[in-house]
């Protein structure tokens, strides 16, 4: 059975959606709407997507949005000090994972929306499966000295050579192929 579903309603702090069958009638839907998330507002009109029962707990601090130039999107951020007085930066993802300064450990949006912050978006991962899942993964490279994709991966901080292919899909598929043998993620 197919569904659709269709933001009904958009205000500052909530938004509700619609979702029926699409086999049922509009004026029969309206019974349906619930609230799945809540906004909090962040600077430079964006906007952080967070579970309704963790919206308080949130909302109450000064979250601002960050521009990751490496990531090429919008983190959700806030200031926090150390007892020594100095600041540093705290990610409100992080922070609903109870991760918390000096843990190694990085939250991963299964989404690639980092600024959906939502619990069932979020999960703790090593850099290393962070890695794996980024969202345009190539495995490849052009190898000028002899004129040829180099297809590779890396494993445990070390690079694997997987071959030299004449078009960049032959190589990318060798990347997925091998990324599906060695990268293995697994929810922590």
């Amino acid at each position: 059975m197919a569904y659709k579903i269709k933001q009904s309603v958009k205000s500052p702090r909530f938004q509700f959606w619609t979702l029926r069958p699409s086999c049922m009638p509009t004026s029969a839907a309206s019974s349906l709407r619930v609230i799945l998330m809540k906004r909090i507002s962040l600077t430079q009109g964006q906007f952080a997507i967070v579970d309704d029962k963790l919206f308080d707990q949130l909302n109450k601090f000064g979250w601002y949005a960050y521009w990751n130039e490496h990531t090429k999107t919008f983190y959700a951020v806030r200031h926090g000090k150390k007892k020594n007085r100095n600041q540093y930066t705290i990610y409100m993802a992080r922070e609903i994972l109870g991760l918390r300064y000096g843990d190694k450990r990085q939250g991963d949006h299964i989404n690639h929306n980092t600024l959906d912050n939502r619990i069932s978006n979020l999960r703790v991962v090593t850099q290393n499966q962070n890695q794996w899942n980024r969202k345009n993964p190539k495995g490849y490279c052009w190898d000028e000295s002899i004129k040829k994709y180099m297809a590779r991966i890396r494993l445990n901080g070390k690079s694997i050579y997987l071959g030299h292919f004449c078009t960049p899909e032959e190589a990318h598929r060798m990347y997925l192929n091998a990324k599906k043998l060695y990268h293995k993620i697994q929810s922590v």
